[in-house]
């Protein structure tokens, strides 16, 4: 990759052209940066704050609450979801547990000798184990993912809600089983490690199943799908709008929302997304919105929000430097000052253009601008002491590295 370093020449050079040996010399002059094309943001876009009680993040509290809503959508725990399973499948499965296990007219037996069958009949093995409920049926193999698979499924054949959630199991670790409801109540369902309780009594299970995330919506209105995950109610889906502007809810059903981690893509269109100071968590550090925002190109967090802030466009942690999340359609990225910019700190953003790095960052490590094809221009304030010749990796062929001040001369590396 052929890459154009422009150096300012009251640099002490030594200290830069270490990290980044020279060859050819051509004369240029690039005294400022160019200003900003970044939009301020719209404020009556921002949600309307308030009206919402607060979501416990103990999932096992949260859920005891969430399920007992009226806005709660029942019919979302009578699918299989994301279950893989052919209708032969299922017709096999039914005629098992019509013929053992149903109880005619009586949900809540019907749902104890499942319940019951699973646990003795299935052995929790990482050998040839099962995961999807029909493999579960016949291998009677499985890990606890495999147990609550099959266990919901079989319910399900006898028109019994069920839905599988994932968490920790105590202080043991991940964990997967699953909430059903007998016409009356909900049961908490762990036929892994033969654990059985009534959703109400949730002192006597809060700190041995701890839910995380719910593999179904519990809330639903006309443009956003919402679950519970990173142990927060949490925006899962948004429909399709004509909008470039999404404004993010502040609460849904009477509850406040407290995360935004899709499960599929934005709608095309949306070019920007607006935050109240409700707003937690985008996803994991790192890989926020990882291959859902599309094209999406500024994201603004209210200023009063106290987990996240947001500067050109950008998502930092608090109000600090520590970045958290760059737009994928961004095509101009100004950086917080950062005393290092290390590995993948910019990473596969298709469209941008151009990076400038702001005064006070002394060292770029190597790859940390990578797969970004569109890449033109990176401005290097002179606190940069410390560029790696493999800071930009697997970007455009002819990307010009500017120092930023006056009499600046061109190297071609």
């Amino acid at each position: 990759m052929r890459k154009n370093l422009l150096l300012v020449l009251t640099l002490a050079a030594s200290a830069f052209m270490g990290a980044c040996s020279s060859d050819e010399f051509e004369s240029s002059d690039v005294s400022v940066i160019p200003p900003s094309t970044t939009a301020e943001a719209d404020e009556s876009l921002f949600p309307v704050e308030g009206g919402g009680k607060l979501v416990s993040s103990n999932g096992a509290d949260a859920l005891n609450v969430l399920l007992k809503s009226p806005s709660f959508k029942m019919e979302n725990a009578t699918t299989l979801h994301n279950a893989v399973i052919t209708q032969e499948q299922w017709d096999e499965i039914k005629a098992y547990v019509d013929k053992n296990l149903r109880v005619e007219g009586n949900d809540l037996a019907t749902y104890n000798n499942v319940f019951r069958w699973c646990f003795d009949s299935l052995t929790y093995s990482y050998d040839d184990a099962g995961l999807e409920p029909y493999d579960v049926f016949t291998k009677r193999r499985c890990v606890c993912q495999g147990y609550a698979n099959l266990c919901k499924t079989m319910l399900l054949t006898q028109g019994i809600p069920a839905f599988g959630v994932n968490g920790s199991l105590g202080t043991l670790g991940a964990h997967a089983w699953l909430y059903a409801y007998d016409g009356k109540n909900w049961h908490v369902s762990d036929p892994t490690n033969n654990m059985e309780f009534l959703m109400k009594d949730v002192s006597k299970y809060k700190n041995k199943l701890m839910v995380e995330r719910t593999e179904i919506e519990l809330f639903e209105d006309e443009n956003f799908g919402y679950n519970y995950n990173e142990s927060r109610l949490n925006v899962c889906r948004v429909k399709q709008c004509e909008k470039e502007a999404l404004t993010v809810p502040f609460a849904v059903a009477g509850y406040k929302i407290g995360s935004f981690l899709l499960e599929e893509p934005l709608p095309a269109n949306i070019r920007q997304i607006y935050f109240g100071t409700n707003i937690q968590s985008l996803g994991t550090q790192g890989y926020p919105l990882f291959g859902k925002d599309v094209n999406v190109e500024e994201v603004f967090i209210a200023p009063k929000n106290n987990y996240l802030s947001s500067q050109d466009g950008v998502v930092y942690r608090g109000k600090g430097t520590n970045l958290y999340y760059i737009p994928s359609g961004i095509r101009r990225l100004v950086l917080k000052p950062m005393k290092v910019i290390g590995k993948n700190t910019v990473y596969d953003k298709p469209n941008l253009e151009e990076i400038v790095i702001s005064e006070g960052t002394t060292t770029v490590e190597d790859y940390a601008f990578e797969s970004c094809p569109s890449l033109k221009r990176v401005y290097v304030p002179q606190s940069v002491t410390n560029f790696s010749k493999d800071a930009i990796y697997r970007c455009s062929d002819d990307v010009e590295i500017l120092r930023v001040s006056t009499g600046i001369h061109h190297v071609t590396m």
